[in-house]
């Protein structure tokens, strides 16, 4: 096969690794040329490889294709550039960011203020039950079974929420955690509670860290 160069200047040619069968866009919708376009070695020139006419082509050409090349131009379209490497999450910071968000959690809670635990959380949140029915979902639910809660104690004397590990992932983040919290019941007698939890973080729009998803479960304070 003949091979000729040709100084093309103005057709855009996108090629992802062999640019055997380039499209050009024609109308808004791709065009496949019946030719291959290759960069001649040592030249920086584009080489146009003409194939052989198809079989099934039954007009005469009164243009060479190399012709009409000439009234196109060409802009190569390099490669995309290699993605830079993501900026290192600082743990650190994202851990303190987190527990920040949970001291305002036990404030809440404290507080008894089933509205400012419930602000926490994002307004498709769930609190995840045993059972999926069970489901505290978004914050009109979870205001309702925080408040359900609060309406067994007569007083809440300690509530602590640790941030233990934190797991970056893009706009959201897992956290692992431990709680606890004593109280006094409705007949005076002392209760508590501890466990570890799981929670879903999302970033919202305003830049605040949200509670999406929160899980727990109870277990001894005595044990790690």
């Amino acid at each position: 096969m003949m091979t000729t160069e040709i100084a093309l200047t103005s057709l855009t040619i996108c090629s992802y690794g062999d640019v055997t069968g380039a499209h050009v866009a024609q109308d808004g919708r791709p065009a496949k040329l019946a030719a291959s376009l290759a960069f001649a070695p040592g030249t920086g020139n584009v080489v146009l490889r003409s194939s052989p006419t198809p079989p099934w082509s039954t007009m005469p050409h009164h243009r060479s294709f190399a012709q009409i090349a000439l009234l196109l131009s060409v802009a190569a379209c390099a490669q995309p550039a290699p993605k830079a490497p993501d900026t290192p999450v600082d743990l650190a910071a994202l851990k303190d960011s987190i527990q920040a968000r949970e001291k305002e959690w036990s404030a809440a809670f404290l507080a008894r203020s089933a509205t400012g635990v419930a602000n926490l959380y994002t307004d498709d949140a769930v609190q995840l039950q045993p059972v999926a029915s069970d489901d505290h979902k978004g914050r009109d639910g979870i205001t309702q079974a925080t408040q359900a809660q609060f309406d067994t104690l007569t007083t809440i004397a300690t509530r602590e929420d640790i941030t233990e590990e934190v797991i970056p992932a893009g706009p959201y983040v897992v956290e692992i955690g431990r709680y606890a919290f004593t109280g006094t019941s409705k007949a005076n007698k002392p209760v508590s509670g501890s466990g570890r939890y799981l929670v879903l973080w999302r970033k919202d729009a305003d830049g605040a860290w949200r509670l999406l998803r929160d899980i727990g479960s109870a277990a001894p304070t005595n044990k790690p």
